[in-house]
């Protein structure tokens, strides 16, 4: 069985589009965008319990077509969670790395 994560992964194309505070992160499918986060700089010093490993925190998000998605394709409950949030956190971290840094 496939994984969840790299159902993500490979399912959904992400773009990042810089905002006046942040940066935009839509989850893309050819019907168009599923979701998307808004991420801002954390505050200076911030470090105590970040959800990615960036020095941006979500502001906004509305994932409601992209967990649709990934239910039609798994049969998810409650055990999935920690690994849906995985899988997309990995997928926003990665996309925003490869736009701030696109030769690495």
């Amino acid at each position: 069985m496939e994984k969840i994560g790299e159902f993500i992964d490979t399912f959904f194309l992400t773009t990042i589009k810089p905002m006046e505070y942040g940066f935009r992160c839509s989850f893309i499918t050819e019907e168009g965008e599923e979701g998307y986060v808004i991420l801002k700089r954390g505050k200076t010093g911030w470090n105590t319990k970040p959800i990615m490993n960036s020095p941006y925190v979500i502001t906004e998000s509305n994932m409601m077509g992209v967990l649709q998605i990934v239910s039609s394709k798994f049969d998810i409950n409650e055990d999935h969670y920690e690994e849906i949030k995985e899988g997309i956190n990995k997928k926003i971290e990665r996309s925003l790395k490869d736009y701030l840094n696109p030769d690495l």
